[in-house]
């Protein structure tokens, strides 16, 4: 471009060369036809028009030439810090570019480097895909729904580290940052849900423990309802010093803060929490007491708890904490065949995992395992995972007896191996007839 704007320039130096020329030629020439006398008669030089014109024609052209050059200078130097000034906008472009370039490959590399070391530690992220990637919420409801989902997939990694990450909201260790980091919400029976999930599915009671923990720090007026069922699983993780203390708030709470408000208790009035919470605070409460090995007063409890009118409404519930109790106390026989007595109305999957727990502390492994299959074939009905029975060849009588022989089977519910040594050992006393002592008495 500034090639052509100096050719053009050239090119109109060149034409005004020739035009001045061009007028001093003629110039001359006039001056010479007058000299000889060819020119006007009685004329003189000066009033020669020709040569009038001329003289003009040559002032006007060294003017306009003159004019040319200095625009020609202003339009090159015009043209010079235009071209200096872009040579430096574009320097600083192209360096700008280069520093914004550099700042992002070192994101990338910083970033590429920290995905590489949270994969050393998770290498089944690699595999993860779009799907497996939850919403961020805080709502305990939400948590089990995507919890059942991870479950139902059997992506067990997935699924401890999801509840252990949601497990730590509105703590110290909350991996959010501070101006993120929010409390889980929901109603206690949601809390409670989200921690049976934990110990049916996991088997983790210090990761339910954890939930019920939220909800009895920021429950505010509500946390009493679950402070039961948060000492029973700090007596069940061995946490004494932290049982204590949530003793201590039950206490308060069922007979008052203060001794005054023990005194209105004990006149009749209403009691600070729901019969139902009561209840349940009083058998944890034995619970406590009888694993500290103060059995009078667990007793004490005990009674209170077996005269209520909920230990009728919920009699298999009330077994199985009878059974605890008893397991706390060092009653292991008593404990194991009331645990035996009761394993036909064990139909409910968290009465099934109480169950399995108890079993395991009586050292029954075996008869652990046996409760965790049938909790794995209830798992299996709700997600639709079971097989389908086959039907039996109809023209064939013989066929259509044993199916409907093994289906039968299938369906009759099969006995724990610790049922079938309680038996067994039922029916060597029957068979050997009462001992010594029975007959003195």
């Amino acid at each position: 471009m500034e090639q052509d704007a100096r050719w053009r320039r050239g090119i109109v130096a060149v034409a005004l060369s020739i035009v001045i020329i061009l007028i001093i030629v003629l110039l001359i020439l006039s001056l010479y036809e007058v000299a000889t006398g060819k020119g006007a008669p009685g004329g003189t030089i000066l009033r020669d028009p020709q040569v009038i014109s001329i003289a003009i024609g040559l002032l006007i052209s060294v003017l306009f030439v003159e004019r040319w050059r200095s625009l020609e200078s202003k339009v090159d130097l015009l043209s010079t810090g235009q071209r200096e000034s872009l040579d430096r906008l574009e320097k600083s472009v192209e360096a700008d570019f280069k520093r914004r370039l550099s700042q992002s490959v070192g994101k990338a590399e910083t970033l590429s480097a920290k995905i590489s070391e949270i994969l050393e530690l998770h290498p089944w992220l690699e595999v993860i895909t779009d799907r497996d990637i939850f919403v961020e919420t805080d709502s305990v409801r939400a948590i089990i729904r995507s919890s059942y989902s991870l479950l139902k997939e059997e992506k067990y990694g997935h699924l401890c580290e999801y509840l252990e990450y949601h497990s730590k909201k509105g703590t110290a260790n909350d991996p959010r940052e501070a101006s993120k980091r929010s409390k889980l919400r929901g109603t206690p029976d949601d809390f409670l849900e989200l921690a049976e999930f934990c110990e049916t599915w996991l088997e983790d009671y210090y990761l339910g423990s954890q939930f019920l923990a939220r909800f009895s720090e920021n429950g505010g007026s509500q946390a009493a309802v679950l402070i039961p069922s948060y000492l029973r699983r700090l007596i069940r993780l061995g946490d004494f010093a932290g049982a204590e203390r949530v003793r201590k708030l039950i206490d308060q709470r069922l007979y008052g803060e203060t001794p005054w408000l023990r005194a209105a208790v004990y006149l009749g009035w209403p009691r600070p929490l729901p019969e139902r919470t009561m209840w349940e605070a009083l058998e944890v409460l034995s619970l406590f007491e009888a694993s500290s090995g103060d059995v009078v007063k667990a007793k004490r409890l005990r009674q209170k708890v077996a005269s209520s009118e909920l230990a009728n409404l919920f009699p298999v519930e009330q077994a199985l904490r009878e059974a605890e109790f008893l397991l706390a106390s060092g009653q292991w026989l008593e404990a194991r065949d009331l645990l035996v007595s009761i394993e036909e109305q064990l139909v409910s999957i968290h009465h099934l995992r109480e169950a399995a727990y108890l079993a395991a502390q009586l050292g029954e492994m075996r008869s652990a395992l046996w409760f965790r299959e049938r909790m794995t074939e209830l798992r299996d009905r709700v997600f639709g995972d079971d097989e389908p029975i086959e039907e039996a060849d109809e023209s064939d009588p013989e066929d259509a007896r044993d199916h409907a022989a093994e289906n039968e089977r299938a369906r009759a519910p099969s006995r724990s191996p610790m049922w079938v040594r309680a038996m067994a050992e039922r029916a060597e006393r029957e068979a050997r007839g009462p001992d010594d002592g029975d007959r003195g008495r």
